[in-house]
């Protein structure tokens, strides 16, 4: 039992060594979210921000050559406190489709210069999206569509979102 015990700790201290090597805007996945928070409050406006327990969220920053209205940044507990581990950009789109479209190729080509494996599908909206990564089995991101139909919000128009998302591992770091 102790060395089962031993083994696990042993496995889970070298993936989080080596998940602070990949990183995304500048952060190193699998470190605390205070050390983060110093990153990005220098990098992005901290007017709007957000802080949870489990994320941290920052409105209106460049990724990259992108603009983003929301970036988020996910943090899951481990044995050495709340680590970085995914994160999320999305930008919203007053039925302008035909700009979403485009940015989301923009997107793409970006992170098919990165990433040898581009995986695209069409979701149940009808819209083309990507997963990405090195191989079919390790998929490290996903550019998708969303929707809000102005029948389900506030809006008299629907409100479409890009959204890219990406978590860690042991690949190239993503720097949009």
């Amino acid at each position: 039992m102790k060395r089962l015990v031993l083994a696990f700790l042993l496995v889970q201290n070298m993936v989080l060594c080596y998940s602070q090597q990949v990183e995304v805007v500048g952060v190193p996945f699998g470190i605390s979210i205070e050390e983060v928070e110093r990153i990005l409050d220098n990098r992005f406006s901290t007017i709007g921000k957000y802080k949870g327990s489990d994320v941290v969220e920052y409105r209106n920053g460049r990724v990259g050559n992108f603009f983003f209205s929301t970036l988020q940044f996910y943090f899951k507990p481990t044995y050495n406190g709340n680590i970085f581990y995914k994160s999320w950009f999305c930008e919203n789109y007053k039925n302008d489709t035909n700009k979403l479209k485009k940015d989301r190729d923009s997107i793409k080509e970006q992170v098919a210069s990165k990433y040898s494996y581009i995986l695209p599908y069409t979701n149940d909206i009808g819209f083309k999206c990507y997963k990405f990564g090195v191989s079919k089995t390790n998929l490290v991101g996903e550019i998708s569509v969303s929707v809000m139909k102005k029948e389900q919000g506030l809006f008299p128009y629907d409100i479409y979102y890009l959204e890219l998302s990406y978590e860690p591992q042991e690949f190239k770091a993503m720097d949009f």
